[in-house]
């Protein structure tokens, strides 16, 4: 055996199996070329060579040499076919088209018909390059046979997942999925890795068109690590992933995807359309309206550009969603057509508004995670009883995705994308109310809100971290102290500022290092507990519920939120000049207060807790009681079935848990650490983040967490409290191995509730909640030292008493009122209740 052949073959046998040793075989090119008994096997050599590298026109140009360099006719012929591929990932469709029917029919007239399949399985592949399904299944089905009668298993295999891939958006995706599995089965015997991977990619794409997103999400995580070595591949993993987060509501894990695969070299022109697709839908659900009009635009006149009339359609129809143009979404349907993909043409009929023909695409070939985008669609155009039936039918819809979800991230941004719908079924039942109508929109919000918490709760020490997410999180903590944040600065607050920094890159790979499937349990809240007061916020109108009584109140959504915003100024005038006056602060929570809760005031003595909705999960309630002079305060509770910790004291001999840092500029801190050892001489002092991360196990009464703290508005489980050592993040807290009774967390911004997902608020208070705490008490907004030292002793002299943490709450702020007038220093404490177990 020659050189050259000796070589080529050794490449050729790993090219499916270990392309990271068919770049470093690369390296010694140019030395068969110039020194090997045959150029034709030196030139496919460095044509594999280049295709591993995804450097497409250098690959193709190899291939074309290789049938020009050779003596034999049929190899003459035969070794250009693997230019074709090569011509469809550098963007030349046309010209690999007309090659590659040409080199079909002049093999099939020289009697090679398995080599003529060859040639049709790359016309196939060129085809799928473009997304033009129809035409690509064309070539793949007869080529099949051919193949595996000629005996090119390998190649026989590649047909057969380009079949599949074919089918995902152009065909059936049972189709898809048994193909796919085929091909996973047979390659995994035959030895050959790549087109396993391959196959499991399809497979990822089939879950992640049937709504199965986290299943989805997990093959692409698996995947992306597998194909780390494969620059082409990778690259497309990085966009697949982007498109999984982005379905699953998860923008800056999606975006940073994104970017990922931009940045790669080897990501061709239709991978940079599909980029540019998924960053403008991303920033469309983000609200971001000219941002995702821009990258939209730019997607599509790359699709133009190379030909895709697939995928131009489905930039146009996000383009239709965003405008609300008709015009546009006619656009977009016609171009589905032509391009004969049923699941774009689904996408822009639901832009259109034409939901029948829609329907039967959804039915026909089961994209399931469309299905609750045609009810609501029905819903917005139907009348009466009808349009209640179509959202009842959108919600179980929605519904049943959730279920297909498991993951605590998954679970928290599901319903991101889905407020709207949702609120337009709240509105239809509250619009005109009676009795049934007020039952069920509760239940609807019983059903929808803080449900990741909720299996978060009952999961309990199910969440622990294994050795390797841990030592995973050492590193990615390492990156983001990296990030940095300013020195906490001189005086009395007790948190960190400074610039927010683009952490995405860090929050995508600490969710996939610390990805946990939740089991979720029976016995979760399935009713509104009676002494819960609720709103509602539907189509900017908000209602308040309260058992069987329903009020719809005078003030807008859009007006609360402007009034909240001049609340919490007026809130925070001491943290600028200290001398600052109580009256206008004061007169902004009554004001506030008489416009949300005057209206139920003659029912409050009978709650014990509110669940808020919209922009009123940042509403100071117990100061706006305050206010009106009332002075038993309630819980906010993030779920309305709740329990909560109203009127449970402190066992006789509680275990205690004390996480501590004393910084310097709090000298106070180090004043209320001392008292509390005092009170609990027997408590657990943790000083540093790794002693918490290391010894806080099992269950606590009562935890109290003392220092700075910062609140991430964007990107909330990376909320921290900072230790000597450095930060302990909020998504650290909801997975350590411990379960609390009762949190006081005496440190700043810990009970700003993030509203990243309306329907699962998120920060630090919520991370002790998933721990099982039933009561957190907070720190609405920036916590004065002083005043937290003497809210604290006033707390702890009422709970060893026997007073329950409500009664103690608010009988430490009372003692704050008479401290200090104005309500940022006694109106800062919240009680967050949770869930008994």
């Amino acid at each position: 055996m020659g050189l050259s052949q000796s070589f080529f073959e050794r490449l050729a046998g790993h090219f499916a199996s270990d392309q990271a040793l068919v770049i470093r075989l690369g390296a010694h090119c140019p030395s068969i070329l110039r020194y090997g008994d045959r150029q034709d096997l030196g030139y496919r050599g460095q044509a594999i060579v280049e295709m591993v590298r995804g450097r497409w026109r250098q690959s193709a140009r190899a291939f074309v040499l290789a049938g020009e360099s050779a003596t034999d006719p049929i190899e003459k012929l035969s070794f250009k076919v693997g230019s074709l591929h090569a011509l469809g990932r550098a963007g030349r469709i046309e010209e690999a088209l007309a090659l590659g029917k040409g080199l079909s029919n002049d093999l099939r007239a020289a009697g090679r018909e398995d080599l003529a399949a060859r040639a049709d399985l790359n016309l196939g592949n060129v085809l799928i390059e473009r997304d033009r399904y129809g035409e690509a299944i064309g070539f793949f089905e007869p080529s099949i046979p051919a193949l595996e009668k000629g005996g090119f298993a390998i190649e026989a295999l590649s047909a057969r997942l380009g079949l599949s891939t074919a089918n995902l958006y152009g065909g059936s995706l049972e189709v898809a999925q048994g193909e796919a599995q085929k091909v996973a089965n047979q390659a995994r015997r035959l030895d050959q890795a790549h087109l396993e991977k391959l196959a499991q990619l399809n497979l990822a794409h089939v879950a992640l068109l049937r709504g199965q997103h986290d299943e989805a999400l997990g093959r692409f995580i698996e995947l992306s690590r597998r194909l780390s070595d494969v620059p082409s591949e990778s690259t497309r993993c990085f966009e697949f992933l982007g498109d999984t987060y982005a379905r699953l509501n998860l923008w800056d894990e999606a975006l940073d995807a994104y970017r990922q695969a931009l940045e790669s070299p080897a990501i061709g022109m239709n991978n940079r359309a599909n980029v540019s697709l998924g960053i403008g839908q991303v920033y469309a659900g983000m609200g971001e309206r000219s941002r995702a009009l821009e990258s939209l635009k730019r997607a599509y006149e790359l699709y133009r550009r190379v030909g895709n009339e697939a995928w131009a359609s489905a930039a146009l129809t996000i383009r239709a969603q965003i405008t609300g143009s008709k015009r546009v979404a006619r656009r977009a349907a016609a171009m589905a057509r032509r391009a004969e993909s049923p699941y774009h043409l689904a996408l822009a009929l639901i832009a259109l508004g034409e939901r029948e023909e829609a329907d039967s695409i959804v039915r026909t070939f089961g994209y399931a995670g469309l299905e609750w985008r045609l009810h609501h669609l029905e819903g917005r155009s139907a009348e009466g009883s009808e349009r209640l039936r179509a959202y009842r039918c959108m919600f179980e819809s929605i519904q049943r995705g959730r279920a297909a979800v498991s993951s605590v991230s998954s679970r928290t941004s599901y319903l991101r994308d889905k407020t709207e719908a949702l609120r337009d079924y709240l509105h239809e039942l509250l619009a005109r109310p009676n009795a049934r109508r007020i039952d069920e929109a509760v239940r609807v919000v019983v059903q929808s809100r803080s449900v990741a918490l909720l299996d978060e709760v009952f999961a309990e020490g199910a969440l622990r971290l294994n050795e390797d997410e841990a030592e995973r999180l050492t590193l990615l903590r390492e990156e983001l102290r990296q990030l940095g944040d300013s020195e906490p600065p001189a005086g009395s607050a007790r948190r960190l500022v400074g610039p927010t920094r683009d952490i995405a890159a860090v929050q995508r790979r600490w969710q996939e290092a610390t990805r946990f499937l939740l089991d979720v349990r029976d016995g979760v809240p399935v009713r509104a507990r009676g002494d819960t007061l609720m709103y509602i916020e539907a189509k900017d109108r908000l209602y308040a519920i309260l058992g069987s009584r329903f009020v719809p109140l005078d003030i807008t959504a859009g007006e609360a939120a402007e009034r909240l915003k001049w609340l919490h100024f007026d809130l925070s005038a001491p943290l600028v000049d200290p001398s600052a006056g109580a009256s206008p602060a004061l007169e902004s929570l009554r004001s506030l207060g008489e416009q949300i809760l005057g209206p139920v005031r003659a029912d409050l003595g009978g709650v014990e807790g509110v669940c808020p909705d919209g922009c009123l999960w940042r509403l100071p309630w117990d100061a706006c009681l305050t206010a009106l002079g009332i002075e038993r305060g309630v819980e906010v509770r993030l779920h309305p079935g709740f329990q909560g910790t109203a009127g449970r004291p402190l066992p006789p001999e509680p275990r205690v848990g004390i996480w501590v840092s004393k910084p310097e500029d709090l000298p106070h801190a180090e004043k209320e650490a001392d008292a509390l050892l005092r009170l609990f001489p027997r408590a657990e002092v943790f000083a540093r983040s790794d002693e918490v991360r290391g010894g806080c196990r099992g269950r606590y009464d009562l935890v109290h967490v003392i220092g700075h703290a910062r609140q991430r508005e964007a990107n909330p489980m990376f909320s921290y409290f900072a230790f000597p050592d450095g930060p302990l993040y909020a998504a650290e807290v909801a997975r350590l191995g411990f379960t609390v009774e009762t949190a006081v967390l005496s440190a700043c911004d810990t009970g700003s509730v993030s509203l990243v997902s309306l329907d699962e608020p998120d920060g630090l208070a919520r991370a002790f909640l998933a721990r099982g705490a039933s009561g957190v008490v907070a720190s609405s907004w920036p916590l004065d030292d002083e005043a937290a030292h003497l809210f604290t002793n006033e707390l702890y002299v009422s709970l060893l008493t026997g007073v329950g943490v409500r009664g103690a709450v608010d009988g430490a702020r009372s003692a704050l009122r008479r401290w200090k007038e104005h309500p940022y220093y006694w109106g800062c404490p919240a009680l967050y209740g949770g869930y008994r177990l």
